[in-house]
C-alpha cells in the first residue's frame, strides 16, 4: 500500500503492544478505496497465535487463522504485511478469545508465515489408493418403498486413512451424496450439518454407507431413469480428527461418481 493511500485513511491508533513483527493485525471498520483497505482504523491486535494452512487439494487457497484476546465484536479484523491488506472472512469468538480466518493464495501464505516465524501447513494426496463401487438397483417399483443405494470404499494404497461419515445429515438425508435425473425433480432438502466421525481404513479394510434414492427423487411414474450419483467426502490422515487449525492440511477433499439406469416398473 501506498503511503498516500495509507494517510488518507482517517485512522485512530493505540501504541504498539507486544514485540514488533512485519505482520500487524488491525481492529478496523468498513471499507476503504480498496476491497480490503478498512475505512478507519482503531488498534493493533497482538495475536496470541498464528496458524497457516491449506483449505484445498491443489495448495491454492490458504486460510490464516488468527487466535487473539477478546475483541469488539463492532470490529472487523485486518491482516497487513509490507503494504498489502487482507479482511477478515470468518470472525468469531469463545471462551479462550477472539479469532479471525483470512483467505489468501499461496505466495501470500508463504510470506504471511515466514513473518510469524512458521511455515504454511500443504496438503498431499491421501486417495491414491481409495477404490469406489457403487450398487444402484437395475429396476424398482412405483411404490414409495426406499430405493437402496450403496457406495463401497476400500482402501487398496498403504496408507491408513480416516472417511468422514456424517456432517450433512442433520435433516431428512445424507447429503453427502447428491443425483441427477434428466427430466426428474430433485426434492430440496437442505441439511443443518450434523455429527461425523473419520471411519478408520488402514489397508485392506473398506467401510460401506448407504442411502435411499427416493428422499432425493420420487420415481413414481413407470420408465427408465438415467440417474448420476455423487458422494462428496473427505479423508484425514491416520484417520485422525484434526486437533487445532492447523491440522487440517492433514485433510483430502474427495468426490466420486458414477451412472447408472434405473427402470420404474409397476408393482
Amino acid at each position: 500500500m501506498l503511503r498516500r493511500d495509507f494517510l488518507a485513511l482517517p485512522i485512530l491508533v493505540a501504541a504498539p503492544r507486544g514485540p514488533s513483527s512485519p505482520l500487524v493485525v488491525w481492529n478496523g471498520v468498513g471499507h476503504g478505496a480498496r476491497p480490503n483497505l478498512p475505512a478507519r482504523l482503531f488498534d493493533k491486535v497482538t495475536p496470541t497465535s498464528v496458524d497457516v494452512y491449506a483449505e484445498n487439494n491443489a495448495n491454492t487457497r490458504f486460510a490464516v487463522f488468527v487466535r487473539m484476546p477478546r475483541q469488539n465484536d463492532d470490529f472487523v479484523q485486518f491482516l497487513e504485511l509490507a503494504g498489502t491488506w487482507w479482511v477478515a472472512e470468518y470472525r468469531g469468538h469463545d471462551d479462550t478469545g477472539s479469532m479471525a480466518t483470512f483467505l489468501v493464495d499461496r505466495a501470500d501464505a508463504r510470506r504471511i508465515a515466514a513473518a510469524v516465524g512458521t511455515t504454511a501447513a500443504e496438503r498431499t494426496r491421501l486417495d491414491g489408493g481409495l477404490r469406489t463401487t457403487w450398487r444402484i438397483p437395475a429396476i424398482a417399483t412405483t411404490s414409495n418403498t426406499p430405493i437402496k443405494v450403496t457406495l463401497r470404499v476400500d482402501n487398496a494404497g498403504p496408507l491408513t486413512v480416516g472417511l468422514a461419515i456424517g456432517g450433512r445429515q442433520r435433516g431428512p438425508r445424507d447429503n453427502r451424496f447428491s443425483f441427477y435425473i434428466p427430466d426428474e425433480p430433485i426434492i430440496d432438502a437442505p441439511d443443518f450439518g450434523g455429527l461425523m466421525y473419520y471411519a478408520k481404513l488402514a489397508p485392506g479394510d473398506h467401510t460401506e454407507i448407504t442411502c435411499d434414492l427416493r428422499s432425493w427423487a420420487k420415481l413414481t411414474t413407470p420408465g427408465s431413469y438415467r440417474v448420476t450419483a455423487t458422494y462428496e467426502g473427505e479423508l484425514a490422515k491416520d484417520a485422525e480428527m484434526p486437533n487445532g487449525p492447523r491440522d487440517s492440511a492433514n485433510l483430502w477433499d474427495i468426490a466420486v461418481t458414477t451412472q447408472a439406469t434405473i427402470t420404474i416398473v409397476r408393482p
